[in-house]
């Protein structure tokens, strides 16, 4: 949320709009995208609190595996079709450049797939995300204000990126991973 306000003060406001477009078309996928996750917690927390753990396990496994097809493919379409969008949707003919967009769509992905992870973790009845979450921020603010000024908006996509790979998103998947090594046993 802080990405928005930066690029206005850092870049000027002509530069917002074309991001924020991005990042609109990126959350309304991503809440869509959620959906496949959200429905299927209470029954994953019944079965991880019954100790069920083979049941938990192939819900956690057979979600993830949809969750990460379904965001593969939506991002790409994010990448290779959003400029189109733009274009006919608000008749803007300049939109991002596709370095940009193709950060964005990573760090998305990525990102969602951290979201999804961490929901499974938090529904067995864990939240060990507080820290990773607020380092985040930190090093997204400060990359922002590093990388904006020389690399314009692909600074603003790659410090979101960078942070959450050195943080929240890697952790959130790592913490995934490890709750379905512990319904194997």
């Amino acid at each position: 949320h802080i990405q928005v306000p930066l690029i206005g003060s850092l870049l000027g406001a002509t530069m917002v709009a074309p991001f924020f477009v991005a990042q609109k078309i990126l959350h309304t996928f991503s809440q869509s995208l959620l959906h496949l996750v959200s429905p299927q917690l209470p029954h994953f927390t019944n079965e991880f609190a019954s100790e069920n753990k083979a049941a938990a396990r192939r819900r956690l496994t057979r979600i993830m595996l949809i969750f990460v097809s379904a965001g593969a493919a939506g991002y790409l379409g994010f990448y290779l079709f959003s400029p189109w969008l733009v274009k006919v949707w608000l008749n803007k003919p300049s939109y991002l450049d596709a370095t940009t967009l193709a950060i964005l769509a990573v760090d998305w992905f990525i990102l969602n797939i951290g979201i999804a992870a961490s929901w499974f973790v938090m529904a067995s009845g864990r939240t060990p995300f507080v820290k990773t979450t607020i380092a985040a921020a930190v090093l997204n603010v400060l990359g922002i204000l590093v990388l904006a000024p020389d690399m314009g908006l692909q600074g603003v996509a790659l410090a979101g990126l960078m942070s959450g790979l050195a943080t929240q998103n890697v952790y959130a998947m790592w913490r995934g991973t490890k709750l379905r090594s512990e319904l194997a046993a």
